[in-house]
């Protein structure tokens, strides 16, 4: 996204901070809903682990790790290219989300 303004201007005027504040929020907004979206395709995606890959989770490497995410990556980033501006941020916020939901999706079956 193209902001009008440049965000590290030291001197600007009530309604430039207002401005401002509206496109951090806005730019805010669009990254939690998409982390929301994505969340859904990671939980579909770990459902749909075999029993045999579920439970090798705990003890695969962070390679291994790595190599299973970037497969679901490959597979699911036509449909969430279509929601985003910016595809490799999409890629950071879709490894980060799947590695939070592996952990806890490891954590539960432990407990």
């Amino acid at each position: 996204m193209i902001l009008p303004f440049d965000p590290l201007e030291r001197s600007c005027s009530i309604e430039d901070l207002e401005m401002k504040m509206y496109y951090l929020k806005s730019d805010l907004g669009h990254i939690l809903n998409f982390e929301e979206k994505c969340k859904h395709v990671v939980w579909d995606d770990i459902a749909s682990l075999d029993d045999q890959t579920a439970e090798k989770l705990p003890h695969m490497s962070d390679a291994a790790l790595k190599e299973l995410i970037s497969f679901y990556w490959e597979r699911d980033k036509e449909v969430i290219k279509d929601q985003v501006d910016n595809i490799d941020v999409a890629k950071i916020i879709f490894y980060e989300v799947w590695e939070s939901e592996l952990k806890e999706t490891i954590e539960a079956r432990d407990e």
